[in-house]
């Protein structure tokens, strides 16, 4: 081979993509149970479109689960459909409550004293946020409503099935 062929299989890597391969092979994420756990909560941020209920604290869990069995009683589910309908609305009643702490924490947070709603959300940028914010409360409103309409239709049916049923 001429030392004055250029080598064909090179290819010129810039110190930053070197940097990040170093820096890549050294980490690989958590790895005892507890650092799991903790990993697993890093994009949390208000728990409101979370996949399942969000507790925060230890008090706040005791007051979840008797708000959870109350409502359950409450709700008085017959089957296991209903008792699904029932957890949806348990659920979605809970991120609710929860949704309102998180606007009074954003006005508070947001808000300077004196001023006014229209000049706080069109020059501070909060329009976009609490925009974002109001959708998850459409959301989580309209996911209540629709399994509370379904559980009262179904029991509902299944009140009107048992009479029927009797006379045959």
């Amino acid at each position: 081979m001429d030392y004055r062929e250029p080598v064909k299989d090179f290819e010129p890597v810039s110190i930053r993509t070197v940097n990040s391969r170093i820096n890549g092979a050294k980490s690989h994420g958590p790895v005892t149970p507890e650092g799991k756990e903790r990993s697993s909560q890093n994009a949390r941020k208000h728990g409101l479109t979370a996949r399942r209920s969000v507790v925060i604290d230890p008090e706040e869990e005791s007051e979840y689960l008797r708000y959870h069995e109350s409502m359950l009683k409450a709700l008085n589910p017959e089957d296991e459909v209903q008792e699904t309908l029932a957890e949806i609305v348990v659920r979605s009643a809970w991120r609710l409550r929860l949704f309102l702490d998180v606007e009074a924490d954003f006005m508070r947070d947001n808000l300077e004293k004196g001023s006014r709603l229209h000049h706080a959300f069109t020059y501070n940028g909060m329009h976009d946020r609490f925009a974002v914010l109001s959708r998850y409360q459409v959301n989580i409103e309209r996911t209540l409503y629709k399994a509370l309409d379904d559980l009262r239709r179904r029991q509902s049916e299944s009140k009107q099935a048992l009479p029927s049923a009797s006379l045959m």
